[in-house]
């Protein structure tokens, strides 16, 4: 919305219709309570700048909008609508008396670009047609000139004439300005029920919002509170590690200490010399430290047992002799073990002595 364009629409409203505008759109000025022919040459600027603040002009661009849809909507009327006119129709129209403000601001209201450059063309026209710079020079010229034909007029018949013309202009304004009131009280009345509906919604929003926020610290509290538990876990943990790991190495020296230990009783145990007669050809016999096994040959064990120190005498009787087992066992009564078979000798070396 060029504010540029409607200072000209609110600048085209001679002094007697801007009294009236301003109170159709509910202008108010500061310091002037009632505005009327007396004062409207002072207010009249202070009004416009009012009427150009964006919510008052919202208003009065929906005001002109409505009379230009109105002409499209109203099928009774054989008028042609001032948005379908051209340059020339404008320039006609409006020396045929109808009112500038409603010509440019019917045109400056709609959303279609070349209506605006329409009403730019029929500024320029007029004002390059009076040899003017501005709307606001333009009024005052038309006023002027109007009031000086007034004063020119001693006709009797041209007073009646013009009368009659005023009267019915004032009629027709009348019209209009009834038709006016009635939109801009259905504009008020629309725009304050949106004004509820925006306020709903927005009270709405803010209770959405509000219910977001609480949830969203609840769930930062909770985070926060996991993360605590968390680390806390963690140090627990890292805890609990470096205790087994100490427990491990506890562990681990004491199965040591036991290991020596066991191979220090081991070492201090006597060794048993023990005297085998028969020879089974094993390496197990071969690699016994306790006991300490010395093989004899059957045929001549008998002769030689006492060439060695030995705490026992085991027979294998698979490979010796009844004859020779006899003649042993009555000498070495005690210390004589026999084994009928190697796995027995086994047994006894994985008992105790290996």
């Amino acid at each position: 919305m060029n504010r540029k364009d409607w200072k000209n629409v609110l600048s085209s409203l001679s002094n007697d219709e801007l009294i009236e505008m301003i109170g159709i759109w509910d202008l108010k000025v500061k310091g002037f309570r009632n505005i009327n022919k007396d004062n409207i040459k002072v207010v009249r600027k202070m009004a416009i700048n009012e009427a150009l603040k964006i919510k008052k002009l919202n208003l009065i661009k929906s005001f002109y909008n409505m009379i230009g849809e109105g002409e499209r909507s109203d099928e009774n009327s054989n008028e042609k609508c001032i948005r379908d006119f051209t340059l020339s129709e404008l320039m006609e129209s409006y020396w045929n008396g109808k009112e500038l403000h409603i010509l440019l601001g019917v045109l400056f209201s709609s959303e279609e670009e070349e209506h605006h450059l329409l009403a730019k063309k029929f500024i320029e026209k007029l004002l390059n047609e009076s040899n003017l710079e501005s709307i606001e020079d333009f009024i005052i010229q038309e006023e002027a000139d109007e009031d000086s034909d007034n004063q020119s007029t001693n006709s009797t018949a041209d007073i009646e004439k013009m009368y009659e013309k005023v009267e019915a202009k004032n009629n027709k304004l009348q019209k209009q300005i009834s038709d006016w009131e009635q939109q801009y009280t259905k504009l008020k009345k629309e725009y304050k029920e949106e004004k509820q509906a925006w306020i709903k919604e927005k009270a709405q929003l803010q209770q959405v919002i509000g219910n977001e926020k609480s949830n969203l610290e609840k769930e930062i509290k909770e985070y926060i509170h996991i993360t605590e538990e968390k680390e806390k876990l963690e140090e627990e943990v890292k805890t609990l590690k470096a205790e087994v790991a100490h427990l491990h190495a506890r562990l681990l020296n004491y199965n040591n200490e036991v290991a020596a230990t066991v191979s220090d009783t081991k070492t201090n145990e006597p060794i048993l010399h023990v005297l085998m007669i028969g020879d089974p050809k094993n390496k197990i016999i071969e690699s016994s430290n306790n006991p300490k096994l010395s093989i004899l040959d059957p045929n001549n064990a008998i002769d030689k047992i006492e060439d060695f120190d030995f705490g026992e005498i085991w027979i294998l009787e698979y490979l010796v002799s009844p004859s020779v087992k006899k003649r042993i066992i009555k000498k070495y009564k005690e210390k004589v073990k026999s084994f009928k078979d190697f796995t027995s000798v086994k047994i006894c070396l994985e008992k105790g002595r290996l």
